[in-house]
């Protein structure tokens, strides 16, 4: 007999029933991305990051090497040549900062994006870390209204909803419709 006030069915303790569910969860979560994972990899569905969002302090995916590197890099570079004369150190300070807006920063958010996608598709556990964080939208290639944004959407609706028929194991075959099947309209 457990203590008083134990949930107690037919003899047997509930206490196991939820660390049940929560295996069942589990075990569901871990097909649903595996279904997303072999969605993305045959092109069904797309990825999309907000970079301001990933891309600052307290992110899963922020990388302090990847925006002062080359930052430091370059300002460094262009004291140095302050020192060999003013104006050729301005005028590098100038070209490092067009060179940092207009090559550095697409360098960074393309890091970040396939950073993101690597880690997310690694596993569910990263994909639900991810997922809370936000700045994240998982869309259909086919149709890239349809789709969901982190952290406010459900991301298993749209995996068993849309992505029901992905290729991989148990997941259907190639060729497959990614969208529900049509209303018969055959009036």
């Amino acid at each position: 007999m457990g203590p008083p006030g134990w949930p107690r069915q037919g003899g047997v303790s509930m206490a196991g029933e939820g660390a049940r569910s929560r295996s069942e969860k589990e075990k569901r979560d871990i097909d649903l991305h595996a279904r997303l994972r072999t969605a993305h990899d045959n092109g069904d569905i797309i990825i999309y990051t907000n970079f301001p969002h990933l891309n600052r302090g307290g992110s899963p995916v922020f990388s302090i090497g990847d925006n002062i590197g080359p930052l430091l890099v370059m300002i460094m570079g262009s004291v140095a040549c302050m020192f060999i004369n003013l104006i050729v150190g301005l005028a590098a300070l100038v070209v490092a900062t067009l060179f940092y807006a207009f090559g550095v920063r697409p360098w960074i958010a393309r890091r970040l994006r396939e950073r993101t996608i690597r880690l997310m598709l690694a596993n569910v556990n990263n994909w639900r870390i991810l997922w809370r964080f936000g700045g994240i939208i998982v869309a259909l290639a086919s149709n890239p209204r349809i789709g969901c944004a982190a952290p406010d959407s459900d991301w298993r609706a749209i995996a068993r909803k849309f992505v029901a028929s992905a290729q991989g194991p148990g997941l259907g075959g190639r060729g497959q419709r990614l969208l529900p099947p049509p209303d018969d309209d055959r009036g």
